[in-house]
């Protein structure tokens, strides 16, 4: 684990980040998989003591219309390369807890509508509450679906850090350990996004099952972090998520939508320059 708590602001700009880059339908019901490689997601993600000073919780949506996005699947990890993305209006967003309905703040970026609440207060949800999400529709129709908070996973394994910062090998395999889940998996997930670049990005993410306790990303997938031939930047920014992990799809129309919900036990940076 890091070296100390990353506090709010440390974690919001860990979130906030992405924000520089990118008919009613029925739920699948949980998969716990990593979902189809669509554009269009809606995340929410919890975190609390010691790696956040206190309960907070962010959540995003992004609906990408481009056709632009590269696959790779590595098993159990999957690479998706993201090029000028073009998001979509799905109306209002509404997150829905036990006891309380969580609006998503939306606005205009560069390149469409995006959905962000990042660092609220609390925990509306505890392990195995529903965490639903509604859609009033536009570009794409209404939606629904809802997922169970899995809850928080214990880390046992320590990352190398250089102060606040990751310091990450990624020509060798990434081996972790943790806390058996009894509910979700383990999720780990790297984003890549070039400076100067706010039209391109990447994500390396795996799953490994909760219940196992272990789980190793392979050289392979983690070769595609630091790889940047398309992305022609003299630095990279890195950052690196893991967390409880549980997903469903949900059909909106034609469009597919993935929905999930991460309970954070990791979470850092690291800056570098591209091999």
């Amino acid at each position: 684990m890091r070296s100390g708590p990353p506090g709010r602001s440390h974690l919001a700009c860990i979130l906030v980040c992405l924000l520089s880059f990118w008919g009613r339908g029925c739920s699948s019901g949980p998969s716990y998989s990593l979902g189809p490689s669509t554009g269009n997601e809606v995340s929410v993600f919890l975190c609390e003591s010691p790696l956040c000073d206190g309960t907070h919780y962010s959540a995003w949506g992004f609906f990408d219309r481009s056709t632009s996005s590269e696959v790779r699947a590595i098993p159990p990890c999957r690479v998706q390369t993201s090029q000028n993305p073009l998001y979509a209006n799905v109306g209002d967003v509404v997150l829905t807890a036990p006891r309380q309905s969580i609006p998503l703040p939306n606005g205009m970026s560069q390149f469409g509508r995006v959905y962000l609440l990042w660092d609220a207060t609390g925990a509306p949800w505890n392990p195995g509450d529903l965490v639903g999400v509604t859609a009033s529709g536009g570009d794409i129709p209404a939606f629904n679906g809802s997922v169970p908070f899995p809850g928080y996973v214990r880390l046992r394994t320590s990352l190398p850090m250089n102060g606040a910062q990751l310091d990450l090998r990624y020509d060798v395999p990434l081996a972790l350990q943790w806390d058996s889940l009894s509910l979700g998996d383990v999720w780990v997930h790297f984003q890549v996004q070039c400076s100067g670049r706010a039209d391109w990005q990447r994500w390396v993410e795996c799953l490994f099952p909760g219940s196992s306790g272990s789980g190793t990303v392979p050289s392979d997938a983690l070769s595609y972090v630091n790889e940047m031939s398309s992305c022609s930047a003299s630095r990279l920014l890195i950052t690196l998520r893991i967390g409880s992990f549980a997903s469903t799809t949900i059909a909106a129309g034609r469009d597919t939508i993935r929905f999930r919900v991460s309970g954070l036990a990791f979470a850092a940076s690291q800056e570098l320059a591209p091999r």
